[in-house]
């Protein structure tokens, strides 16, 4: 019995956050939108979502950002490198520099 619920738990678990992925918008420290600025000087970029009728933006800092190529090798990505109006998800943590609050991007995911 009690293993029964704890594997009811776990798949209701996922299910919520299969759910919450593909919404546009805020979704607890990740964010979905549309590339709509990437500026290299900064280090930033900016997505755009349309969520019940309204815009939100969501801007990131993308610190050393890299990816692993598909030789093995690490390449930083500046945010120029992300296609214009792509559909990205990005990972987000939210972190205070010089008085200022940033979002810092760990992750980012190209939606198709």
């Amino acid at each position: 019995m009690k293993r029964s619920v704890g594997v009811l738990a776990v798949v209701a678990l996922l299910v919520v956050s299969a759910l919450a992925q593909g919404k546009p918008g805020y979704n607890g420290d990740s964010f979905t939108g549309t590339l709509t600025g990437a500026d290299d000087a900064a280090g930033t970029i900016s997505l755009t979502a349309d969520v019940n009728g309204g815009k939100q933006t969501f801007t990131g800092v993308l610190n050393k950002f890299k990816i692993q190529t598909p030789d093995g090798q690490k390449k930083e990505i500046k945010p120029s490198d992300f296609p214009k109006d792509a559909k990205l998800t990005v990972k987000f943590k939210k972190k205070t520099d010089n008085g200022k609050t940033v979002n810092e991007i760990k992750d980012v995911q190209m939606m198709q």
